[in-house]
């Protein structure tokens, strides 16, 4: 059951990463001055957005996945989240993950249960070439394959290439901040559903889970490109991994890139701008935290707020 936890959290958290993270420590100096605080390293990316009438909230742009380098965060992202009286996430992952029921409800929704399997909609070749690739990591869940949904061996093969890059859930920024939130006793809002999300993911349409399922073949190009992603998130490096981003796009059929951008992001990321607009309507002090994909670019929640008239600021410091 854990294996189909960690599965369901990548079916969704990494769709988020690829278009754009316990906790760990920094090395510390000898005052006990984290050695890669804001004073050593470019930040990760943090706006303050403030609506016409004042009330203001925190917009962190989040990576799902992660490794110990990047904690403690810099001191003025956690004055931040100390300040605010609410955290939002996309979905509280830890609260799934303990509800066993709604995990064994989405391992369902995984499977074919009306006599189709994997070979009628992928085709006995990629079948063929996806258990060759899955059974090196996992022989146990090649055996299965005619069981799955495309969109469950495609985030498998996620999890294989983070796995390969030395990153891992259990790092990601959303899992950090929704445990310090339990730990200062402040409530947690979701912005979205792990079942809204999934919705998203099963409506892909199935020329779209082909592309996944090949390109995630290349374990080890994946595995290179996630850490690219990693590190240029880590740098708050927002052009490079506009950039990235951009690249996704060109290099896919221009149809499917288009399903691609309208599903993943620009849907979710209006949806996401109501809510954000909704919490400084009723003057919540949040935190709101999202994948960074969804704060940058022309189309993102921050320039919606923009373009409302909201007041938008980065903070650095």
């Amino acid at each position: 059951m854990k294996k189909f936890i960690s599965i369901l959290l990548l079916v969704v958290i990494l769709v988020a990463m690829a278009t754009s993270c316990g906790s760990g420590n920094y090395n510390n100096g000898e005052n006990g001055t984290p050695v890669n605080d804001v004073a050593n390293f470019e930040a990760p990316l943090m706006w303050r957005a403030t609506s016409p009438e004042g009330n203001s909230i925190y917009l962190f742009g989040s990576i799902h996945v992660g490794n110990a380098s990047i904690y403690p965060l810099p001191s003025f992202i956690m004055d931040a989240f100390n300040r605010s009286n609410y955290l939002a996430v996309e979905v509280d992952t830890v609260a799934f993950e303990e509800n066993d029921a709604a995990v064994m409800e989405m391992v369902m929704r995984l499977m074919y249960t009306d006599g189709r399997s994997l070979s009628d909609d992928i085709g006995y070749d990629l079948v063929e070439r996806l258990y060759g690739v899955v059974s090196e990591f996992d022989p146990e869940f090649a055996f299965m394959i005619d069981m799955f949904h495309p969109y469950m061996w495609w985030s498998l093969l996620m999890e294989f290439a983070v796995e390969k890059a030395g990153l891992s859930p259990d790092y990601g920024l959303d899992k950090y901040f929704i445990m310090a939130a339990s730990e200062r006793g402040i409530p947690v809002l979701e912005i979205e559903s792990f079942e809204s999300q999934l919705e998203v993911l099963m409506g892909f349409s199935m020329p779209l889970h082909i592309l996944f399922i090949e390109d995630s073949l290349f374990v080890d190009v994946a595995a290179q490109e996630t850490l690219e992603l990693f590190e240029a998130w880590q740098r708050g490096n927002e052009s490079e991994i506009l950039a990235m981003m951009e690249y996704t796009y060109d290099t896919m059929p221009a149809d499917l890139a288009a399903e691609y951008i309208d599903a993943l992001l620009t849907q979710r990321d209006i949806h996401m701008t109501s809510v954000a607009r909704q919490y400084m309507a009723e003057d919540k002090n949040v935190f709101y935290v999202v994948g960074l994909a969804h704060l940058i670019g022309e189309n993102s929640v921050i320039a919606q707020l923009k373009q409302l008239g909201y007041s938008v600021e980065r903070i650095t410091s």
